[in-house]
C-alpha cells in the first residue's frame, strides 16, 4: 500500500492553510563505465540489479543500440553495442519501451520522411541482445521530440508525442513563425498499430484541436510543450515537461547556426490514468540540478529514485517526490483504505524550522485511526501518537502497543495532524523472514 499526496483530491476534512509541493532533482555523481548514450530504458532484474538501454547517434547517421547493467545505478558494467541501423536520414531522436507482459523491448527511431519524420520499430525478446524489425512500413509520420511507455496497468502502450499547432508567433524560430510545438498521446496495445489510426502526412499537417494537450491561460503567451517523459509512480503517472519559447534572433546565443530558440523551464505534471493531465507546480523548475529532464523511469536503489541524464546520475529519495504541508498547525484524512497486515509507515520531514531549532523547534506529527463515518477507533486516539523532531527517514506508527493488526481488512482512515511538516507519503512495512508478531516485539 502507498497513499501519496499531488492534490486536493489526495485528502479529505483539511483544516488549516495546508498547501501542495514537490521536489526537484539533485546531482548524485558521474556515471561509472556507460558510454556516451542516452539512456531511455531501465529494466528491473529477478536478482534487483538493472539493465540500461540507450542509444548514440548523429543525425543522418546509424544509430547505435546500447546495453549495460547496474548494481548501484552509478557504476555500470557489461556495456556493448546490440544494434547499428543501416544507413539513412535518420534523426537523434528515439525511444525504448519494455513490455512486461510480452518480455519485450521494442525501440522507436525516427527518419526524415519529407516535411515530417516516419517512426520505426525493432524488437527484442532477449534482454536487448539481438534485435529485429516489427514493421517493413512506418508506424506513422509525425514530428520528432517522444516518450513510449509500456504501461503494465492499462496494458497498452503510451506515447507522448510532440506535434504542431497553427498559431502566430511573436518570435519567429527553427521551424518559422506560423505554428508552435503542442503535445498529443496515442495509445497502441500491440506497439505497432497506434490510435488515433492516422498520418500527419497522409492526413493534414496538423493533429487534430481535440486531440493536443496545449499552453493555457496561466502559461506565457509565446511557450510551447517540446518534449514530455513520462513514468509510473505509485498509483499514478508522472511527467516532466520541457517548456520552451523561441528567442529573439538578435539575443538568441545559438544564431546564427540555428534560429532554434533556448529551453525556459521544466515542470512536473500529474495524472491518473496516463491521458488527462494537471500541472499542480507550475512555479517549481522540476530538472533542479540537473541540465535537462529525465529521459526514462527512474531506478530505485537504496531508497532512492535515480535518473541518468548527461552522463551524470540525480535522484530525489523514495516516496519524496510530492508532499503536501502546513507551516502552521494543519490536519487532513487520507482517502479510505484497507487496513493492510503490515505496520503503517509514514514518511514526513520537518518543513521549515532553521538548524539550530531554540524557540523555532515546533515541528510535530500526530496520527490517529478513524472509520467509515470518520469516529476516532478506542485505542487509535492521536494523543497515544505523537512524534517531535521528524527524521530524515520513515516513522513506524504505533498506538501504545497496538500498531494496527487487530484492524486488519477495515476499511479506515489514518487522520495526520501536524505542523512545520511536510507529508510525503502513507507506506507499509515488511520484513521478510520475520513473523509481524515478532517485528512489533523487537521495536524493528
Amino acid at each position: 500500500m502507498k497513499l501519496i499526496f499531488t492534490d486536493q483530491d489526495d485528502i479529505e476534512n483539511p483544516f488549516g492553510k495546508l498547501h501542495f509541493g514537490c521536489n526537484t532533482l539533485s546531482y548524485v555523481d558521474k556515471a561509472k563505465g556507460l558510454p556516451p548514450i542516452r539512456v531511455r530504458c531501465v529494466v528491473k532484474q529477478p536478482d534487483e540489479t538493472y539493465m540500461v538501454f540507450g542509444a548514440t547517434g548523429r543525425m543522418n547517421a546509424p544509430i547505435n543500440i546500447y546495453r549495460a547493467r547496474t548494481v548501484d545505478g552509478i557504476h555500470f558494467e557489461q556495456a556493448e553495442r546490440a544494434l547499428a541501423t543501416g544507413p539513412g536520414t535518420w534523426r537523434t531522436e528515439f525511444d525504448i519501451a519494455f513490455d512486461e507482459d510480452r518480455q519485450q523491448l521494442v525501440a522507436y527511431l525516427w527518419q526524415e520522411y519529407k516535411d515530417s519524420f516516419s517512426l520505426w520499430a525493432y524488437g527484442s525478446h532477449d534482454s536487448g541482445r539481438n534485435w529485429t524489425q516489427l514493421a517493413d512500413k512506418p508506424l506513422y509520420i509525425n514530428h520528432d521530440a517522444f516518450c513510449m511507455l509500456w504501461d503494465a496497468r492499462s496494458k497498452r502502450y503510451l506515447c507522448y508525442n510532440n506535434t504542431y499547432q497553427p498559431w502566430q508567433k511573436v518570435m519567429p524560430d527553427s521551424i518559422g513563425g506560423h505554428i508552435r510545438r503542442v503535445l498529443s498521446i496515442r495509445t497502441s496495445e500491440d506497439g505497432i498499430h497506434w490510435q488515433p489510426d492516422r498520418d500527419i502526412y497522409q492526413s493534414g499537417p496538423y493533429e487534430l484541436p481535440e486531440q493536443i494537450i496545449t499552453p493555457d491561460g496561466d502559461d506565457p503567451p509565446e511557450v510551447e510543450f517540446y518534449r514530455f517523459d513520462v513514468f509510473p509512480y505509485a498509483d499514478r503517472y508522472v511527467g516532466m515537461m520541457l517548456v520552451y519559447a523561441p528567442s529573439p534572433q538578435e539575443a538568441n546565443p545559438r544564431y546564427p547556426w540555428t534560429k532554434h530558440g533556448q529551453h525556459c523551464y521544466s515542470e512536473w505534471w500529474v495524472s491518473r490514468d496516463g491521458i488527462n493531465w494537471t500541472r499542480p507546480y507550475r512555479d517549481v523548475f522540476a530538472s533542479g540540478d540537473a541540465p535537462s529532464i529525465v529521459e526514462h523511469p527512474p531506478m530505485l536503489v537504496d531508497g532512492r529514485l535515480l535518473w541518468v541524464i548527461d552522463e551524470c546520475i540525480f535522484t530525489v529519495p523514495e516516496d519524496r517526490l510530492f508532499f503536501v504541508g502546513s507551516r502552521s498547525n494543519g490536519a487532513f484524512s487520507t482517502r479510505p483504505f484497507e487496513m493492510p497486515a503490515d505496520p503503517l509507515m509514514l514518511d514526513a520531514a520537518m518543513q521549515f524550522t532553521p538548524h539550530g531549532g531554540g524557540m523555532f523547534d515546533q515541528s510535530y506529527v500526530m496520527a490517529e485511526l478513524v472509520d467509515a463515518e470518520n469516529r476516532v477507533i478506542p485505542g487509535f486516539e492521536r494523543t497515544k501518537c505523537v512524534h517531535y523532531y521528524l527524521p530524515a527517514n520513515r516513522i513506524r506508527l504505533h498506538w501504545g502497543d497496538e500498531d494496527g493488526f487487530r484492524l486488519f481488512g477495515q476499511t479506515v482512515r489514518l487522520r495526520l495532524y501536524f505542523r512545520d511538516a511536510r507529508i510525503y507519503a502513507v507506506t507499509t512495512a515488511s520484513y521478510p523472514g520475520v513473523e509481524r508478531n515478532e517485528v512489533f516485539r523487537r521495536g524493528i
